[in-house]
């Protein structure tokens, strides 16, 4: 993932990348794609989706998304909520892994950044 903060045009600028997923089907393929959302805002509005990219688990997006008007100090309480999911066309989407990046403190320098995915369960222990 990459972040880039520009304050002149208020934008927060996210540009999705790639990932190494674990595969976790007994095909060992999936057809992952990202879903963010800029929290505490859930709706329609702040929800961003990369493409699906079929039958892998390094996926290469290279899709880039802006989240505008955005203050410097609208950072401070924000958090990017990134999750993948396997793409399947006859059943539920499957979870695959989250990240939540506190945009207070993240780097914002254009430059790309790995994240450690955790399933829900973790992220739940993780803040208790």
């Amino acid at each position: 993932v990459r972040l880039w903060y520009d304050p002149r045009s208020l934008q927060l600028v996210v540009t999705v990348v790639r990932a190494t997923l674990n595969p976790f089907k007994p095909a060992r393929i999936i057809n992952p794609y990202i879903k963010m959302f800029l929290l505490p805002d859930r709706s329609e509005k702040s929800k961003r989706r990369t493409k699906t990219i079929a039958n892998t688990c390094e996926p290469k997006w290279n899709q880039t998304f802006v989240y505008s008007p955005l203050r410097r100090s609208d950072l401070q309480t924000r958090t990017l909520e990134i999750t993948c999911w396997d793409y399947d066309r006859f059943e539920n989407n499957t979870f695959v892994g989250e990240v939540l990046i506190d945009l207070s403190s993240a780097r914002m320098n254009n430059e790309n950044e790995w994240y450690r995915m955790s399933s829900r369960e973790e992220s739940l222990a993780d803040q208790l």
